[in-house]
């Protein structure tokens, strides 16, 4: 058999060893940064913002994602709660791992693909620990967190510390939760970034028009949105799903137009607008092939070829738009504000 020899990478001249870091997965570069200090500091030193993402899923259990730019490569970290005094199974492999400055974490390292599982008595200190290890190495932001609300169920404790990370996106999902949830979804997700919410609450569900702190709003589920909670909203972008509101509603919408943030409104409605009735009194002019503007920010681009210049209160242009689907029964609404 012949002799394993030890090699000391950093003996290497930089360029060197800096390259057989790279080619390694996030997985492997994790566990060498933890062999030193100086160590973990030419680790990082191989990264900078943009040559990976994080993501967090929140099922059953709690799951970081690391992949490379390419999407090709992907290390996990699993977070699972479980009795850490004994061993999970005695087919499974354990063994004992520092994660953060105090724990000593149950762990479980599979053998056909980089996934670090590991175990914890309470999963969101274990999700913290974890966070604080991915972001001192690979110095990069949560880009995406992904919530099933079916499968997890302490989202509020987990909500109340990511609302202090700076994550990209969210995403919510549901079958069915209860309707006091969802106000509290709506109410304490604190972001200037983008939220989709997946969830649709009960037929008769009413929401008081209390103030949504979150700068890109997608609803999957709009049949309760009332005229007030159309204009409480502050959001930069939003997007609107099932939309009942009527002809009369939305002409009052943009006569009362008061959202100082207001860029971009996409609503879908179910049924067809009577187009003349929501321009009612405003002073229009159709959209020239000149006078065609593209609106490029926040992951969205569109143009306003084909629609209506309106001025509103406030000053500002902004560009109507309405795209009929007639045979499905729906109809597409979109508004540009234009800030210049």
């Amino acid at each position: 058999m012949a002799e394993v020899r030890r090699i000391r990478l950093l003996k290497f001249p930089y360029l060197v060893y800096q390259r057989v870091i790279k080619l390694m997965n996030p997985m492997a570069q994790l566990d060498i940064s933890q062999c030193s200090k100086k160590m973990k500091n030419s680790v990082k030193h191989c990264f900078t913002t943009g040559n990976y993402s994080m993501h967090l899923s929140m099922l059953e259990f709690l799951l970081f994602s690391i992949y490379t730019p390419d999407q090709t490569v992907r290390s996990d970290f699993s977070i699972s709660e479980a009795d850490v005094r004994n061993p999970l199974d005695e087919d499974v492999t354990t063994f004992r791992r520092k994660i953060g400055k105090n724990h000593r974490v149950l762990c479980h390292l599979r053998d056909d693909e980089p996934v670090l599982d590991t175990f914890w008595a309470d999963m969101v200190v274990g999700a913290k620990e974890i966070y604080k290890e991915l972001i001192e190495v690979f110095g990069i932001p949560l880009n995406s967190v992904e919530v099933d609300l079916d499968k997890f169920k302490d989202y509020a404790t987990m909500l109340r510390w990511l609302n202090k990370v700076d994550v990209q996106s969210w995403v919510f999902t549901a079958t069915s939760i209860p309707d006091s949830e969802f106000v509290y979804l709506i109410e304490h997700v604190v972001t200037q970034k983008s939220v989709k919410i997946d969830i649709r609450p009960s037929g008769g569900f009413k929401m008081s028009t209390a103030k949504v702190k979150i700068g890109h709003l997608k609803l999957q589920n709009s049949h309760w949105i009332t005229l007030k909670n159309l204009q409480a909203l502050k959001s930069v972008t939003i997007d609107l799903n099932n939309v009942v509101l009527t002809d009369e509603m939305m002409n009052k919408f943009l006569k009362e137009f008061a959202n100082p943030n207001l860029e971009y409104l996409k609503l879908r409605f179910d049924g067809i607008l009577n187009v003349e009735k929501v321009l009612e009194g405003l002073e229009t002019e159709k959209v020239g092939d000149k006078d065609v503007r593209e609106y490029r920010k926040h992951g969205i681009q569109i143009d306003n070829k084909d629609a209506f210049n309106i001025r509103l209160g406030n000053g500002n242009v902004c560009s109507i738009g309405f795209k009929d689907s007639i045979e499905a029964g729906f109809q597409t609404m979109e508004i540009i504000v234009w800030k210049d």
